[in-house]
């Protein structure tokens, strides 16, 4: 039996989904906020498939991005905000050869359009590994900041209308 031991680096600010062989698997947690997998097969092979979506995506993405904005204290504190404009994608077929690990790294910069990086000993063959800009995604972030400005101005003139009439 093969066991694969994986651990995701700073996977925090991005919403990700782990799929091995198809199957998507919960990740642990370790002292360090890595996530750490452990994955258990009888095959030779494993089909690693990561994807990252964008918050702006979703059906209620307005008022996600309100809440956000509004509970982080006008984004002073906002730490999901990095990731929102790019969706990404890693599949790779990954070789074993007994007891493995490797790490994964999101968004290294290294190359320039590359989603995920892994280091490893092992045999992989890469088949996706890109960052995704779609264009929808790019017009709702800019109506995010156009949106949080303007509540922010809103803010700002209610707070001077409450201390002129105190």
């Amino acid at each position: 039996m093969n066991v694969l031991k994986i651990r995701a680096l700073n996977p925090h600010c991005h919403n990700v989904i782990f799929l091995f062989d198809g199957k998507p698997l919960k990740p642990k947690g370790n002292n360090m906020g890595h996530f750490v997998f452990e994955y258990k097969t009888e095959k030779e092979t494993v089909e690693l498939v990561v994807i990252r979506r964008s918050g702006l995506q979703s059906k209620f993405w307005l008022w996600w991005q309100l809440l956000f904005f509004i509970v982080s204290l006008f984004g002073i504190f906002d730490i999901h905000n990095k990731k929102l404009k790019s969706e990404g994608i890693y599949r790779a077929i990954i070789h074993l050869d007994g007891n493995d690990e490797f790490d994964l790294k999101f968004d290294t910069g290294y190359p320039k359009l590359s989603f995920l990086e892994i280091t490893t000993t092992l045999r992989v063959d890469e088949i996706h590994n890109e960052i995704i800009n779609d264009p929808v995604i790019k017009r709702r972030g800019k109506r995010v900041k156009i949106v949080k400005v303007i509540t922010l101005l809103i803010f700002v003139a209610l707070a001077i209308v409450v201390s002129v009439i105190i």
